[in-house]
């Protein structure tokens, strides 16, 4: 199934990867010359494992398709959301490029023996929230992704408010609390 991944790690953060590289070209560099047995072989085992712990450690996306938002990685929240009718996918542009990603529905009621079904009102909240990196670009290619015309996600991207109709989706931007909310609201299941 198709889907666009947005990067929950900041590139910057890989630089933690340089002084685990760089003990290991020294370890390897005076392995020849060490004595014993062994030699350095197990400090070598342990920054490559080190190495990849990290790289693992930092791999987080989020990825999104036509019919659910979810968080990918060994050590990401894991959650995920499906996108249905009537649920509105708010992308939030932050400082600094980043972006707050949130699926907003309305809950049904618990399915506990004890909650009255009749008297549960159905409220709107908040059903997958998570972080992104990209800035600008990375909202671009979500839009390209649901089929948004170019000049439309350059005018909403560019302007104070936006809105527009489509045929699945409702595309409405705005400034809430100084950052820009892009909201895509999903008129029928994908």
């Amino acid at each position: 199934m198709k889907s666009v991944p947005l990067s929950s790690t900041s590139p910057l953060m890989y630089i933690t990867e340089i002084p685990v590289v760089a003990l290991l070209s020294i370890v390897i560099k005076y392995n020849g010359s060490a004595e014993g047995f062994i030699k350095l072989y197990p400090l070598m085992i342990a920054l490559i494992g080190a190495f990849v712990f990290i790289f693992i450690y930092l791999f987080r996306f989020i990825t999104i398709s036509n019919d659910m938002v979810k968080s990918v990685g060994p050590y990401s929240t894991r959650d995920r959301a499906l996108i249905t009718k009537d649920k509105t996918l708010v992308l939030t542009l932050r400082k600094r490029g980043k972006i707050r990603v949130e699926l907003f529905g309305y809950d049904d009621a618990p399915t506990f023996s004890w909650v009255n079904v009749t008297e549960f009102e159905k409220k709107r909240v908040n059903l997958y929230r998570d972080k992104a990196v990209g800035g600008k670009s990375a909202i671009k290619r979500v839009l390209r992704f649901f089929d948004i015309p170019e000049e439309d996600i350059a005018a909403a991207l560019d302007s104070e408010s936006f809105s527009k109709k489509y045929e699945n989706y409702e595309l409405e931007c705005e400034i809430v609390n100084e950052e820009k909310a892009v909201k895509l609201t999903f008129l029928e299941t994908i």
